[in-house]
Formats: C-alpha cells, structure tokens, sequence
C-alpha cells in the first residue's frame, strides 16, 4: 500500500507512518545508513521530489549533506560533492540555529533560498534532535508551489525526532568502535584502573605489563605508582609516573575520571630517553672528570712556576733578571687565563658558578691588575694606569675573584689589541645610596678598534675581531663572553662603543654595597706588609716544589712554617703540637685534605678548631659547601697569589682571635 494515498490528517495514519520509519531505521547501522533511509523513504512513502538529510560538524559551524535522495541521484546512495552550509545561513541553516521548523511556500519570495541546480518552488525543514540539542536538519525541496502542508510538518517532525535518537545512538556507537580500534591497535600500554585498583580494561600491550604484575610477589616496587593514581582520584587531577617494568621504563600519564571512581593509565616506553640521559650523563661526568683532572696537572705545576718566579724577583737586583723573571711571569699568567677561561665557561654553562660577597678594596683590585699586566704592556710601548674617583667608598662587599677576573680580562684584551698608544681603567661614581653604590668601570685603549659590523657579536663565544686573530692573538675568543656573563650575574651590565684605528671603550655598570662608612680596613685591603711573628702555620702536599713555595711565602712573612706531604703524618703533628693555620692540599694519594681536616678535627687534640685553608687545583669540583663541611674555613685555588694567600691567613686570625 503506498502510504502517500492515505489521508495524513488520520491519526491513526500518520501513527502508521511513523512506525514504519522507525522499523526501517532500526536495521541501519551506520549514520550514513539512517540518512539514506530517511530521505528514499520521504521520496517512496510521502511522494516527496526529492529529500535531503544535513548533519553538523564536529565543530557545530556547518551542516554537511549526509544524503540527497531525488531526481538527480536515483539509484547511486552517495554524496559525490556534499552541500555545506554555514549556520545561520540559508532556510536549512536559519532553522539549525533557530531549532525551528519552517514551510516556504514559494521560494521566489525568500531570499534566503539556496539555489543548487533547478529553481524548486516550495521547501520545508525540520530540525533533528536528541538529548536536548539539535544535530541536524531534514530537508525537502518541490517544483509545485505551496506543496508543503501543515500534516507534511507534523509527520516529518516525528520522522526527525526518531532519526535524532537512531543517528546519535549510531554515532556513539562508531565512537567506541573507533576508541576500541585505538585502543587494540596502539602500540603503547592502555589500561583502566578502579579506585580500587582493579583492572577493568586493558590493551594487548597493557595485558603483558599485567601478566608481569601477577608474576612478581612483591609489589611494594607499584606502590609509587598506586600512590599517584589515589592522588589523581582524590586531587581529581592527572598525574605523572615513571614505571620499570622487565627492564623497559614507561613514563605513566594518569587521567583520573573521579565521577566513574577510576583513572585511565596511559604507558609510553621511555627506555630509550633514559638510556640516552644516562650516556649523556656518564659523558659529562667524564668530561668534568677529565676537565678537573687537566685543571690539577696544569695549575699544580703553574703555582710552582709563577711562585718560584715571584721568589726569585725578590732576591735578584739587575735588571736584566728582573725583566726575565717578569717575563715568566706573564707568559705563565697568559697560560693560566687560558686554562680559566676554559674552564669557566664550563662552569657557567654547568650552572656551578659560586658567587661570594666579601669585603674589598676596589683601589687595591685595580693596582693589583695593573702590576700584574703592566709588563706585558710596556713591551709593547704602551702605557697603563688607572684613574679612580676619589668618591668611592674604601671598602666595598662583592665577589673580589669574579671581579679580579673580569678586570683583567678586560685589560688584558686591551693590551693585546695596542702599541704604542696608552690604557686606561677609570672608576666613577655615578649614583649613592646611603648604603650602595652605583660605580661605572671604563676601561678604554687606543689600539687598533673594532669593526662596526662586530660590535653586536663581541661578547659571542669565540668571537674573534678578524679571522686572523686566531693565529696572532693568544686566547680563543672566549674571554669577552665570560666577562659578560660574570658582570650579568653579578647584577650589572657591559657594552662597548669603538672607533676602528682610533679608540675602545668597555664600559661595566655596576651597583656595590659599602662595607662601612668609616676607614676600616676591610680583609680584602689588609694590610699586607703585617708581622706574622711567633704564627705557625702546617703545611700539607704531596707536592715538594708548592711545600717550598708556600715555605717560602711564610717565611718571608716571618711565620713559623712546618710541612709534611700526606694526611697521616699531618694528623700525627697535630695530635703533639698546637698550630695557629692549617693549609690543606685537597688531592693527595692515600688520605684526601677532605679526610685528613676531618680526622684533625675529630682526633687533632690541640688542632680540633685551627683555621684550615683548602688549596686545590681542581677550581671544577672546589665546593665551598664540602670544604664546610669537612671542617675547613676557608680555600684558595693553585696558582694562588702570595698577596691573597697573606689576606685569608690575616683574615681567619682576626676570627680567631
């Protein structure tokens, strides 16, 4: 019987109907399926022209045509080029956004038609929904004028209202067939577990991990893991993991459903990376190794050669000998700030940079840089001196080896870059607190300049002025880019302005705390020509040659000194004699300095609370916090200068007495 021949205002009729449809659409299960049957049926049983179904997207910006059923596609069930409409626009997408159905009588009088291929006349839509939203639109287009009546309306609205129900059904139906594909296909572990800590569901790469589980007795190695999943149901937060299981690690993404009581793990095998981490970090390991180890041959050696050099000037007086010796020296320096330079950029880029805050005198700082570099500058017939603001505070607190570094660097680059002209390190101030101080350092040469085009990237790593600096300047472009980093992080900023073949000048601005208003003399400016009569220092090396240097330095300071070369024997004097200083080599065969401080200080009797200074070569592993802890005060670096060595002795007997 074809339905359209009964008369639709029969209720019974129009029930009829739309239990027909209904039946028709529960065989269906795909979304593609129930709109199919939805339009060939309004065409077969409503003697409709054609029929069209529309579904929004997952976004809800635009119904797409799932189905278009008529004319013009009889027998082939598919969309070759699918209609979109925006919502809000056309009759379809006005009644998206309104969730009202609408009957055009007569298109020609309503602009918002969409024409497709012919001019169709009448056109009705009714809105599909389900659960309270609308998710599509059934709609149907006819040549005749005013076709559309107000049974046509109700019908269809029934017919929209059953669909809505089947097409959401069908797509929730998809979307666990699509998530169990997921899940059985995903490579990485998958699995629910309950409050409870029941497994409720699980992938094939999930059910070995279980397997494991089951197998192993003891599952206090889980607990970790058990604890993560209760705080994410508790927190109802994810949470992070990190699971090994049969030698494979797995990074653990917890997503805790707390309505459901249970939490959805998610595995990724992470072997790899941590494979890949622990050889890079055996590999720095090593290279820190290795950079401690070339930083103790090196330095050990040095303190000797520059210290023996310094000993010697003082018993010479031609002046040939003089400027031999000076000349030692400064090649032997020019060696060590290669060897700083290298290793203090390992020590920025680590992270493992100590600042200390201690009390200086900036004066003193800039004449010590400038005795030291001196020689080198006068043999290249250039001048070098300093002009010092007489406002500057005497004493002042900052890092005196960091800032030492920086000013030297400075210098040096300038004597490296002139002759025959002149340097000079000026210090202002340019702004004071009552307790701070604002100072600008210019350290300014007439050498050769800088190119405009480098200026940008002096303070570079390995920046070099010209490519043939490399081969005829020492040093390996490292030495500005150190700088920088040490001012930055101690709280100031550099910059460079330059006139090629005329002038440069670096300019640091940097703000210091004043120690005291008053003249004291802090322990950076002590005064270094003090009587250390009747003081007895122990020295412990295994080294012959820096036992007699610091021999010699005490000594001529007038300090008892006594030396022995490992640990056990240093521990036997100071069990049967008192000393006032200890200084302590930090690596020696057999007993550490770290093991024999600490075997003074719990077995020395009369040297339990002696100052001890720890002198090492390795500046890579120095750690103020170990040398604390293993009972020492204070420590110094090979090569070591006689002045700074003098200051911290001065410096801890001022403490203990």
């Amino acid at each position: 019987m074809n339905i359209a021949s009964i008369p639709f205002e029969n209720l019974k009729t129009r029930l009829d109907i739309v239990s027909y449809f209904s039946q028709s659409m529960f065989r269906r299960n795909t979304v593609e399926g129930v709109a199919w049957d939805i339009t060939s049926n309004c065409i077969n049983k409503l003697d409709f022209e054609d029929c069209m179904v529309y579904l929004i997207d997952e976004k809800r910006e635009t119904l797409v045509q799932k189905s278009a059923y008529g004319n013009k596609n009889i027998d082939d069930q598919q969309v070759l080029n699918p209609i979109e409409i925006p919502v809000g626009e056309g009759i379809v997408g006005t009644v998206f956004k309104t969730g009202i159905a609408e009957i055009i009588p007569d298109t020609l009088l309503d602009d918002r038609y969409i024409l497709d291929d012919i001019q169709r006349r009448s056109e009705i839509a009714v809105p599909i929904t389900a659960e309270g939203q609308i998710i599509g639109v059934i709609d149907s287009e006819h040549s005749q004028p005013s076709f559309y009546q107000q049974f046509h309306l109700d019908i269809l609205t029934d017919i929209a209202s059953i669909s809505g129900t089947k097409l959401l059904s069908t797509i929730h139906q998809r979307a666990r067939k699509d998530i169990a594909v997921f899940a059985s296909e995903n490579p990485n572990p998958l699995f629910r577990l309950s409050a409870d800590f029941e497994i409720s569901l699980s992938n094939p790469p999930a059910d070995q991990i279980l397997a494991v589980f089951k197998q192993r007795s003891d599952e206090r190695k889980y607990a970790e893991l058990y604890s993560h999943v209760s705080k994410a149901l508790s927190s109802k937060s994810p949470q992070q993991a990190t699971l090994s299981v049969a030698g494979i690690v797995y990074s653990v993404d917890i997503i805790p459903f707390p309505q459901q009581a249970f939490v959805n793990l998610y595995l990724v095998d992470v072997t790899a990376y941590f494979k890949a981490k622990e050889a890079a970090e055996q590999a720095n390991k090593a290279k820190t190794d290795f950079m401690g180890m070339m930083s103790h041959e090196i330095r050990t050696p040095l303190n000797g050669i520059l210290n023996i050099g310094r000993i010697l000037r003082k018993t010479v007086r031609d002046e040939q000998s003089r400027s031999l010796i000076d000349s030692m020296e400064y090649s032997g320096e020019n060696l060590l700030r290669i060897i700083n330079e290298i290793l203090e950029y390992d020590k920025i880029a680590a992270g493992k940079l100590d600042f200390d805050n201690i009390e200086f005198d900036v004066r003193e700082l800039i004449g010590h840089v400038i005795e030291l570099l001196g020689p080198g500058a006068a043999e290249k017939n250039t001048k070098l001196y300093s002009v010092i603001d007489e406002n500057i505070p005497q004493v002042l607190l900052g890092d005196l080896t960091k800032l030492m570094q920086v000013f030297d660097n400075l210098v040096q680059n300038a004597v490296k870059f002139t002759e025959n002209g002149e340097i000079i390190v000026q210090l202002e101030v340019v702004g004071q607190q009552e307790d701070r101080v604002q100072l600008a350092i210019h350290v300014s040469d007439t050498g050769r300049g800088i190119p405009t085009e480098k200026l940008d990237t002096i303070f570079d790593k390995y920046a070099q002025i010209r490519p043939s600096d490399a081969n005829n300047m020492s040093g390996f472009g490292m030495g500005l880019s150190i700088t920088k980093q040490l001012v930055e992080k101690m709280g100031g900023e550099i910059s460079v302005q330059s006139t090629l073949k005329e002038k440069t000048v670096f300019t640091i601005k940097m703000d210091f705390e004043i120690a005291g208003l008053h003249q004291a003399t802090p322990n950076g400016a002590a005064d270094l020509k003090s009587d250390f009569k009747g003081i007895k220092v122990l020295i412990v090396d295994d080294s012959a040659i820096n036992r007699l240097v610091a021999e010699e330095f005490l000594t001529s300071w007038n300090v008892i000194a006594v030396s022995v070369e490992d640990g056990k024997s240093a521990l036997k004097l100071a069990q049967t004699s008192s000393f006032d200083l200890i200084l302590m080599d930090l690596q020696m065969p057999g007993w550490s300095g770290y093991k024999t401080a600490g075997m003074i200080r719990e077995h020395g009797n009369f040297n339990k609370t002696t100052p001890i200074i720890a002198i090492s070569a390795d500046v890579l592993s120095l750690s103020e916090e170990a040398i604390l802890d293993a009972g020492m005060n204070d420590a110094l670096t090979k090569p070591y200068h006689p002045d700074e060595l003098q200051r911290k002795i001065k410096y801890l007997l001022s403490l203990a007495q």
